[in-house]
């Protein structure tokens, strides 16, 4: 697969890899990285970002997402890897940098608390706050499990708000997916930004509430005051010649309520449905100008299924509204325990 895409991509410049790939324990998930990160020496000239998410495919063995800089851009490209710690910093015109941590301990607030911080102390390093922050990805190991009453996505979501405390968040929290794996643990992949020329615009659903603003109904803990989730339904960068919107993981969700369909088919199309009406022109022009003429067009399409269940009616499903031919299909726990699917993607408008 490495040499398959070294050789599709002569040219550009391969700056990430992630791959997928069912994992049994932390030591499993270890063994399994350091293997994929010795492959990648053998392939790739150059230091890149790698990193494993511990889900199973969903009829397949392994799944490989890259990322790259296309031919012809000028930036400089710096490369860290410290303990459970990856870096990445593009810098250019703009500033990105990706980071990638993950601890595996089993206690989702002690594991969460420990992710943050490496955060918090690397932005704090590179003069950066969480506002910079637009895309963020956290695997929560159990996700749905209960302990003394406090559930461990509430657990997470009790963290990142103690976190995002000190910060304004003026364009919007970033666009995030919360979703299970395979092993105990918590893993989280960010992407901050700084840049004068691209402008982050969060952007909010018409038909279901800000996951920061539920009420405290849905969110499962005996705490007197329970923290919300703290991202946008989407979030775009936008300049005067295109945009990207980045949509967080989606679920069927009306207002705040789960839908009461126990169906996978079913509960597919209503989460496309809520992605159609996220990013409809009409949506879209309530925050950032879009041109009649635009195009728009799918990137990255990940669908999570909970047991890893699929049907040709989910697949066709999905290829009619994306278009995408390169779509991942997940096995993954969704944050509520009567949700089936969860789907997010990216959409790039020229």
């Amino acid at each position: 697969m490495l040499e398959q895409l070294l050789y599709e991509k002569q040219g550009d410049r391969i700056i990430k890899v992630t791959f997928f790939v069912a994992c049994e324990t932390a030591s499993d998930y270890r063994e399994k990285l350091a293997n994929l990160e010795i492959a990648c020496r053998q392939v790739f000239s150059y230091p890149l970002l790698i990193t494993l998410v511990p889900q199973a495919p969903i009829e397949h063995d392994l799944y490989l997402e890259a990322w790259y800089l296309p031919s012809g851009i000028e930036a400089t490209i710096n490369f860290e890897c410290r303990g459970d710690l990856r870096l990445l910093r593009i810098s250019g015109a703009d500033e990105l940098m990706i980071v990638h941590t993950h601890t595996l301990t089993g206690n989702v607030e002690n594991d969460a608390r420990s992710c943050f911080s490496l955060l918090q102390k690397l932005i704090d390093r590179e003069s950066l706050s969480f506002d910079h922050l637009f895309r963020q990805w956290n695997y929560i190991g159990n996700i749905l499990q209960q302990e003394d009453g406090k559930q461990n996505y509430q657990q997470f979501n009790e963290v990142r708000s103690g976190f995002f405390a000190g910060s304004n968040f003026p364009a919007g929290y970033p666009a995030a997916t919360g979703i299970g794996m395979d092993i105990p643990g918590v893993i989280i992949e960010a992407c901050f930004l700084n840049s004068d020329q691209l402008k982050p615009v969060g952007i909010t659903s018409p038909i279901q509430l800000s996951a920061h603003s539920y009420s405290e109904k849905v969110l499962v803990s005996l705490l007197t005051r329970k923290s919300t989730p703290k991202f946008e339904r989407a979030k775009a960068l936008v300049n005067h010649q295109s945009s990207t919107i980045f949509i967080s993981g989606t679920a069927a969700i009306l207002g705040e309520a789960s839908s009461p369909s126990g169906s996978y088919e079913e509960q597919t199309g209503q989460t496309i449905d809520a992605i159609e009406q996220l990013v409809s022109r009409e949506n879209l022009n309530l925050y950032a100008f879009i041109m009649p003429a635009s195009e728009f067009k799918y990137h990255n399409v990940r669908v999570y299924l909970k047991d890893g269940y699929i049907s040709p009616s989910i697949r066709e499903q999905v290829a009619t509204y994306f278009s995408y031919q390169h779509t991942l299909f997940l096995k993954a726990d969704v944050c509520r325990d009567e949700l089936l699917v969860e789907i997010e993607a990216e959409l790039k408008i020229n």
